[in-house]
């Protein structure tokens, strides 16, 4: 496998990681990475209220400042931040904006801040 034959391993962020499914990757992610010969180094996650990915500047400062010292270079970023609750987004004008903001806004600060 090609995978397997890497030299370096491949550090992983994943957004959302307090979430249902953010924290079921990251546990599997971590646990994978404790093996010889896994391709994953280290894995981290990030959720509210350590940065809000509805804003461009706190995520980009998050990734560059927060993560270590020196910061560490992520090869994956994987979004499993969003907004869940239909019942809110549809009938409530708050829930509208806030499924905008972690399901638009979001994913495109997300992938701004990795380029």
């Amino acid at each position: 496998m090609l995978w397997m034959n890497m030299k370096r391993k491949l550090n992983v962020l994943i957004v959302g990681a307090k979430g249902q499914l953010g924290s079921y990757l990251k546990n599997l992610l971590q646990e994978d990475s404790r093996r010889e010969r896994s391709i994953f180094g280290i894995v981290a996650g990030v959720d509210l209220p350590e940065v809000d990915i509805s804003t461009h500047w706190p995520l980009e400062k998050w990734l560059n400042r927060n993560v270590s010292n020196p910061p560490i270079k992520f090869h994956w970023v994987i979004n499993c931040a969003a907004a869940t609750d239909t019942t809110k987004i549809e009938t409530d004008k708050f829930g509208r904006d806030a499924s905008y903001r972690a399901n638009v806004l979001g994913p495109k600060n997300i992938a701004e801040s990795c380029v």
